[in-house]
């Protein structure tokens, strides 16, 4: 049976290290896991951010999933030796698939964001060129007008010093 994501968590909790001792998800202290209990690891996995985007009834119908995989009902209840088995066959090789998967989408994200940042690069480059040209135009104008003015106050001076003459002269002319 095709495993999802969601119990190939469950089988990774219990994949690393040693399998957890009776404490760890047997809430009930009976040497078992239940339907509840394993819905309750799916509950927390949740609760913790582990999978996300998920229905109301996510944790049982992973919970339920778990116990066919193991070619279980759900009134069953899981021993050490079930899940040993249960992660050893048909998990394992599901894990790998999906670590797999994760990591060519990883892959393809990269490539992704390599065609993002290039595509981007051309607009990016027009813009502070486009940017730049303005402050470098804008420095010119300033210093053009700083200059017309200069240049106008002279030919002002100029002018009022033509006009006083032609004044005086008209003057002394009369």
């Amino acid at each position: 049976m095709e495993q999802s994501n969601s119990t190939n968590f469950f089988w990774q909790c219990t994949s690393y290290g040693q399998i957890p001792s009776s404490q760890t998800f047997d809430f009930s202290g009976d040497g078992y896991l239940d339907h509840e209990e394993i819905t309750a690891i799916f509950d927390g996995a949740v609760a913790l951010g582990v999978v996300k985007d998920v229905d109301h009834d996510y944790a049982k119908k992973t919970a339920s999933e778990v116990f066919s995989i193991l070619g279980l009902n759900d009134d069953s209840k899981i021993n050490k030796e079930q899940l040993i088995k249960g992660r050893s066959s048909t998990i394992v090789p599901t894990i790998r698939t999906s670590c797999n998967t994760i990591k060519t989408n990883i892959e393809s994200n990269h490539r992704i964001c390599f065609k993002l940042i290039l595509a981007a690069l051309i607009p990016l480059m027009i813009g502070i060129f486009t940017i730049t040209t303005t402050v470098i135009q804008h420095k010119i104008s300033v210093q053009q007008r700083q200059q017309d003015k200069q240049e106008s106050n002279l030919f002002r001076e100029q002018s009022e010093r033509h006009a006083d003459n032609l004044q005086k002269e008209t003057i002394l002319v009369k």
